[in-house]
């Protein structure tokens, strides 16, 4: 009776430690799969935002350190917005004119400053399109 049931119990084993190598394998393979997309797309280093200016006021980004990064910028707004950096010397440099409905990109570098001053007297609104770094400071102020 013994030997009828070893072949039966061994091959239930063996089934056995086949599906759970089985669930192993995939769970492998769906963490590198995450991973790998995590890696190749960048998932976590874009910055997506619709940015509103006051009058008379600046929106300042990546004031301190900071990597670089490159931004697609577009003003949506009536009013013109002129695009500003300065490195860690604070010497303003323009970098042009968003006229309304206008599209730029900006390659900026490592612990630059970039302003963007609303030149009209009603609200602006940017969009703003961010890749690389995106640990960067955010904030608004009175325009010079």
């Amino acid at each position: 009776m013994v030997p009828h049931l070893c072949p039966i119990i061994a091959q239930k084993m063996f089934t056995i430690q086949f599906y759970s190598m089985r669930i192993t394998f995939h769970c492998l393979l769906f963490a590198l799969l995450c991973s790998t997309l995590t890696t190749a797309c960048g998932i976590f280093n874009r910055l997506t935002s619709t940015t509103q200016i006051e009058a008379s006021k600046s929106f300042v980004l990546g004031e301190g350190k900071h990597g670089s990064y490159k931004a697609t910028i577009k003003n949506v707004s009536k009013c013109d917005v002129e695009v500003l950096k300065s490195g860690e010397n604070d010497q303003m440099v323009s970098l042009g004119l968003l006229t309304p409905t206008t599209t730029k990109q900006f390659n900026i570098p490592s612990n630059t400053k970039v302003v963007f001053k609303n030149l009209g007297k009603t609200m602006a609104a940017i969009e703003i399109n961010l890749s690389g770094d995106t640990g960067l400071s955010m904030g608004y102020k009175d325009n010079k």
